[in-house]
Formats: C-alpha cells, sequence, structure tokens
C-alpha cells in the first residue's frame, strides 16, 4: 500500500516533464528577479544579471539528470523563449544556452564531483554564456559599451551573484535530485 502512494508522489515529479516546465518557469522567474534586483542595486552603478535558468542547466548537468529527458532539445527551446520573450530577436539565446550547456556538461565530465569544482564549471558556463550574448550585441550594435566597462560593471558582479546563488542552492537541489534518479 505504501509503495504504491510513493510511485503516485514520483509520477508528479517525473523528470522528463518536470524538469522542462520548471525551465520554462525559470525563463520568466528570471525576468522578475533581473527587475527587483536591478532596483536593489539602481544607486550603484552595477548590473547584477541572476540566471537562474543558467544554474538549473548546470544542476542538470551536475546531477546526472540530462539523460532523463531531451535535455539539447529543451536547453534550444529555452533558449528560443529567452530570445523570443527578451529580446525579439532569434539566435543569440539559443547558441549561448546551447554552448553553455556544451561546456558545462564537457567539464562535469572532466572534473571530479567536488563543491570546489561545480563552482569552476558553472563559472565556466556563465563565461561562455556572456561572451556569446556581448559579442553578438557588439555585433549587431546593439549595446553601447566598452568591453573593460562591460567586464567591471557587469560581467563580474553577475558572475560573483550568480556564483554565491550556485554556492547556496548546490547542497538543497542535491538533495532534492536525489528524489529524481
Amino acid at each position: 500500500m505504501q509503495n504504491r502512494q510513493y510511485k503516485k508522489k514520483r509520477n508528479f515529479f517525473n523528470p522528463k516533464w518536470f524538469l522542462p516546465l520548471f525551465l520554462v518557469f525559470l525563463v520568466f522567474f528570471d525576468g522578475s528577479l533581473m527587475l527587483v534586483v536591478s532596483n536593489l542595486v539602481n544607486s550603484v552603478k552595477l548590473a547584477i544579471l541572476p540566471n537562474l535558468t543558467l544554474l538549473f542547466i548546470f544542476y542538470i548537468i551536475r546531477f546526472d539528470l540530462a539523460s532523463s529527458f531531451n535535455f539539447y532539445l529543451w536547453v534550444g527551446v529555452i533558449g528560443f523563449i529567452f530570445d523570443l520573450y527578451y529580446t525579439q530577436a532569434f539566435g543569440t539565446y539559443i547558441i549561448a544556452f546551447l554552448f553553455s550547456a556544451f561546456v558545462m556538461n564537457y567539464l562535469d565530465h572532466l572534473l571530479n564531483k567536488s563543491l570546489l569544482n561545480s563552482g569552476l564549471i558553472f563559472f565556466g558556463g556563465v563565461v561562455v554564456f556572456y561572451f556569446i550574448a556581448v559579442f553578438a550585441g557588439l555585433l549587431t550594435n546593439v549595446i553601447d559599451i566598452s568591453l573593460s566597462q562591460y567586464f567591471v560593471y557587469v560581467f563580474l558582479p553577475t558572475a560573483v551573484f550568480n556564483l554565491i546563488l550556485e554556492y547556496l542552492l548546490y547542497m538543497p537541489i542535491s538533495w532534492v535530485s536525489y528524489e529524481f534518479i
């Protein structure tokens, strides 16, 4: 009797359906969080961009959940939604999400499973993601900022904030992810 109830609970949190839906939710939640954080740090000339979608993609790779659904297809769909909703120009974030997922997956297989290495892997994904985003913005003249200003006022605060989030959420997400395995 207890086993049957446990299976019903696990059907709701089936990674095949739950993880893509949660990724789609995070795309829209990221925008709301970016608005709140930008209002909090408005007095300082920093741009902190929390990127929970990329963080959750990292956690899917890190805790070996990518094989439970069509991971790269959904990463491309997430990039498409991100492009459609935030930039109205297709391609930049599709490529940024896919390449950062490839880099994080490659580094995850290269490095062992320690907390320090998880930060390095996620930082590699953040570097690839924001490098592609700023490179596309500079090519299309959408952004008008020098690379040194971008590095100091946008990239570094964003990377530090996202790494702090990654380290704070690592253990709770690892505990939850073992429910899926």
